[in-house]
């Protein structure tokens, strides 16, 4: 069965990302590599009165490839625009990284490769509110207009517009 959706990869980018040992008081966390795939796809349906180039959603979707002894575990995380809407979204679930992967400035980086992207996008484009996890919602930092995360929105601009999203 079709929706009438064609979709169609626009643009792939890949990175080996080494995050190098992190050393505290108390213990110590290993070297991690993994492999970053970022791709860029569109999805087309049939041009209509209110969408004339039928353009039906654009995603930027972030996966990671983490090496484990015994299997590949992955994790994805997607933007999705939705040009009918004028709406992106830039975080489809919880942006929540594996534990190992934390503390590296890995999940600032892949929000600003998704902030890259949307800057590409109509610049009236709205942005929905991003879901971060619990731990990260009470930090300071992030609670004080995504900075934290990469972002800075213009005073009082939140969700805010494509226009105003920076990367930081």
């Amino acid at each position: 069965m079709t929706d009438g959706v064609t979709r169609t990869d626009v643009d792939k980018t890949m990175w080996l990302v080494t995050l190098a040992d992190i050393i505290t008081n108390n213990s110590t966390r290993q070297e991690e590599n993994l492999v970053v795939i970022l791709s860029r796809e569109e999805s087309w349906g049939p041009a209509s009165e209110r969408n004339s180039n039928a353009l039906y959603r654009a995603s930027c979707i972030m996966t990671l490839y983490l090496a484990d002894t015994e299997q590949t575990k992955t994790q994805t995380f997607t933007a999705n625009y939705w040009p009918l809407l004028s709406s992106l979204h830039l975080f489809t679930e919880e942006f929540r990284l594996e534990e190992r992967l934390r503390g590296h400035g890995l999940g600032t980086w892949i929000t600003q490769q998704f902030v890259l992207w949307a800057r590409g996008l109509p610049p009236e484009t709205r942005v929905w509110p991003i879901d971060i996890s619990k731990a990260d919602e009470k930090a300071k930092k992030t609670r004080s207009g995504g900075t934290g995360c990469g972002m800075q929105w213009g005073s009082g601009s939140r969700p805010g517009k494509t226009a105003q999203c920076r990367c930081g």
